[in-house]
Parts: structure tokens; sequence; C-alpha cells
């Protein structure tokens, strides 16, 4: 994607097409077209497919028969097995990264027994600030990536690549569709085959459950969980400078900051009569950190000089850091806002010559920057220098701190409710399947691979270990459908 993408947004423009170098006699969204058109085909998606489901299909053909081989095949196909693979091979691949870059990699036992409870999405832990969930489990490992992908595909449609120009738009179905299944299993794989997932009081409980985590104390439990989980261990400035993923994102930045310097000096060439010209071509290049930080600084001094007021007079003692953390749910818009408005005034000059496509590659220049900056960010705050008292995150380095928090805070609330209004809105959906037939329920079909599964009852006889089923009655059957979509699995049921 980050490929398809610099290469829209290094096409020639139409309209100054006279003060370009150099042009392609096709335009680039026709060109990346064919290109991928004729690789990613569906004779290669179909292969692929097949390809992995062959050992399967073969060990199940010698074993019992064909036919079974085949039912277990088809199984494997409508129950979306495959986005469940997909997931598992990105965990498999974040960890083999992991071990590459730091090494230290060790047997943990799971301890993982069948799946039949039903994990939170985001649930507190009594009596304490902290919280667990499948949300925090996967964050870092797919859901993160899995959202960028969602972004990059906006992007390459906004840039043109689907674009009437590009006659071999109708033959990248199966590269949309690799795509689509890969963003679904990235974002959304542990959910699907969470038990339970989508029965509506739980799935409520965890809408307010994550509310709580963001908004609850002033957003403490999620000061600690990236603390402790993201901003720990203190590894060192010059460790995250050497760090594989901040090189890769140095050499995307490169590229895409040589696309973006190229159309904006050919604005410098047509436009060189205007004022300020060169000062405003300069400013479409810089990080937009310039608003934010200064709003972050200044709400820094104004905590500190509150805090100094109330030592004066003697009232309850509070430092400035425990105000500035008790603000930070409520500003954190406001710094993202300041960002992007920044963004937007630094690249006013190519929406007002009305080259759409540098403008959003522009932001995309603006977005990478800005990665880079917290990125270096949070490497000051894991140096040693942070270890020091006068140069602690809560003391000298506030601004730099606060200001890191509300754009990684930012970041978590956008992920997850991508993640979480779809599954409140299938919910819905499912409470009324459930309604119109209440002895099948399509998720748990999905999950354990049978139909009934909830109407089935497990009766035990006093001192025999022989157990019967007995079918529901009418009365326990509309019990069930209005019990706000079955929050555990069926209680035992002594005859």
């Amino acid at each position: 994607m980050f490929t398809w993408a610099l290469v829209l947004a290094s096409d020639c423009d139409g309209h100054f097409e006279a003060f370009e170098s150099s042009c392609a006699r096709r335009p680039a969204s026709e060109l990346m077209g064919r290109m991928l058109a004729s690789i990613y085909t569906l004779a290669l998606l179909l292969l692929v497919l097949l390809a992995t489901a062959l050992p399967l299909f073969m060990e199940q053909w010698m074993q019992r028969s064909f036919k079974i081989a085949v039912q277990r095949l088809l199984k494997q196909v409508f129950t979306l097995s495959f986005l469940m693979f997909v997931f598992q091979a990105k965990i498999i691949g974040f960890y083999v990264i992991n071990e590459l870059r730091y090494g230290g990699a060790k047997y943990i036992s799971t301890g993982r027994s069948l799946p039949t409870e039903r994990r939170h999405f985001i649930r507190a832990k009594p009596e304490s600030d902290e919280f667990d969930g499948l949300y925090l489990d996967y964050a870092m490992q797919a859901f993160y990536d899995g959202l960028i992908l969602l972004i990059a595909s906006v992007m390459v449609v906004g840039l043109g690549g689907m674009s009437s120009v590009n006659v071999y738009r109708h033959r990248l179905s199966p590269v949309w569709v690799c795509i689509g299944l890969t963003i679904i299993s990235w974002l959304y794989a542990p959910f699907i085959f969470n038990p339970h997932q989508f029965a509506r009081r739980q799935i409520e409980e965890d809408r307010r459950s994550l509310c709580a985590f963001f908004f609850k104390n002033c957003g403490r439990g999620w000061i600690r969980w990236y603390e402790e989980c993201q901003l720990k261990p203190r590894t060192g400035l010059s460790i995250s400078m050497l760090d594989f993923n901040f090189l890769f994102v140095f050499l995307g930045v490169s590229v895409w900051f040589a696309v973006v310097n190229h159309k904006v000096s050919m604005l410098q060439v047509i436009f060189s009569k205007h004022a300020f010209m060169e000062e405003v071509a300069a400013l479409t290049l810089l990080p937009p950190v310039v608003f934010s930080m200064v709003f972050c600084m200044l709400a820094t001094l104004g905590c500190s000089f509150t805090s100094c007021i109330r030592r004066s007079c003697k009232s309850t003692l509070q430092s400035s850091w425990d105000q500035l953390r008790i603000l930070l749910p409520a500003l954190t818009p406001v710094v993202m806002l300041l960002q992007i408005a920044e963004a937007a005034l630094c690249l006013d000059i190519l929406r007002n010559t009305g080259r759409w496509k540098d403008y959003i590659a522009g932001f995309i220049l603006k977005y990478l920057l800005l990665e880079v900056m917290i990125y270096l960010a949070e490497g000051l705050l894991r140096s040693r220098c942070a270890r020091g008292r006068c140069c602690q995150p809560a003391h000298g380095l506030q601004a730099v701190y606060f200001w890191v928090l509300t754009n990684r805070m930012f970041r978590d609330m956008i992920t997850s409710t991508v993640i979480i209004v779809p599954l409140l809105i299938l919910s819905y959906f499912n409470s009324a399947f459930r309604r119109l037939c209440s002895s099948f329920d399509l998720h748990e079909f999905l999950i354990y691979r049978s139909t009934g599964h909830r109407a089935r009852r497990r009766s035990s006889v006093c001192g025999d270990s022989e157990s019967e089923i007995s079918e529901p009655t009418s009365a326990e059957t509309g019990a069930e459908t209005s019990s706000s979509d079955e929050a555990a699995p069926l209680p035992v049921r002594a005859r």
C-alpha cells in the first residue's frame, strides 16, 4: 500500500505538466493497476487458498474419506477460519521480529483450555486501576497495524488509485479482497472467535468499560497501561533510534519527503513573484508540532502556577503533574485538532492551486513526520536522562510527556472505536436473528461448527454417570430469548 500510494503521489499533474522535468506516457494509476492486475490475479488467490488447505484436506482424505475431507474443507471456509489463520500469522511474525530485534525469547505456558468463556473487550480489575481484555492483549501486535492499513487503503483511493483513468480498476478485485480480509482479520478476528461476543448485556458492559478505561479517574487506567506496556522498560534513546522500525520509518519518510519536496519546488518556480513563497514552501515540509507543543507548554505552566497558588494558600497539596493528568482526556481532542489545523494551514497553498493529489500527499508526509517526532519523544522519555529527578516526565519533561500522552491516547481512542462500533451493530443483528430463531446462533455456529448449540441441555442423574439430552420447553425458550442474548453458557439442569 505504501508503494502504491507513493507512485500515485509522484505522478505528474495535468494542470502543471509543462513544468515537470519528465512524465510517463501513461497515468500512474493505470500503470499500477496494470502491474497489480497482472500479478495478483484470481487464479493466484485461489492457488494460495488451495495450497494452505491442501495438507488438512489430504490428511482427512487418507485417514477418513474423501467425502469427510470435502466437508471439513467447506466447514473451514464457511466458518471463516481463514481470518484466524491470517491473524495467527500476524502474531507469529510480530514475535519473530521482536526476537530478532531484542532477543530473550522463552516459552511461557499459556494454560489455555477450550474456548467456552467470553473474554471481555476491556474489563477493570476489582479494587484497582488495572484493566485487561482482548483489546489490550493485541493492540500493539495487530490492531494498530490494521488501522494503519485501513487508512492507507482510503488514501490510495483518495490519490486516484481507483479513478476512471485506471482502465484496469475492474481487474483489481482480488487485490482488494486480500486487503479487505487482512484488515478484517487484524482488527476483528479475536472478537469474531470470542465465545458469546455478541451477547447484548456483555457488549454493553464492554462499551461502559471502554469509556471508563479512558475517562474514569481522568484516564488513570489508560496511563498505567501505557506506561507499563508501551513506554517501559526504559531502553534508552540510542537503542530507540537504532531500532529496525525507526530505520524503516525514516526510509519511508525520506522517500515521501523527496516526492512532496519536488511538488513544492515546482510551485516555487511557478509562483516565484509572490512574497514569502520560500517560507510558505518550507512550512509544508515541517512536522505539525508547533501549535500542539506550545499548547502543552501553556497547560503545563498554568498547572504549575495553580499548584504554587495552592501551596502558598496552604490548600490541599496537589502537584502540577497531577493537575495536568486530570485534564488529559479533555485536552486530547484539542491537541489533535491543533495538529490537524496546523497541517491544513501549512498545506493551504496546495489546496488553493487545486492540486488535491499533492494536498493528500502533503497530509501523509505530515503524519509520517509526526510519528517520527512522537517516536523520538518516547525514546527521550525512556532514556537515562529521564531517570533523574530534574528530568523525569513528571518534573522537567512535563510538556513533552503530556504531548506524547495526548497523541497516544487519541490513537487508542480511534482504534478502539473503529473496532467496537461494528461489534455493537453486529450484536443488534444477532439479537434480531435470535428472536426469529431462538434455537440457532450464527455466531456460535462459527465457533463450535454445529447448529442448535444453544438448544441442547445436559442433565445428570444422581449417582449415575449416564446423561441424556432433553429439549427445552417453550417457556424456557422464551425466557432464554428475552434474557438479552445469553450472557453466559446455559446452566446444568438436574433431572
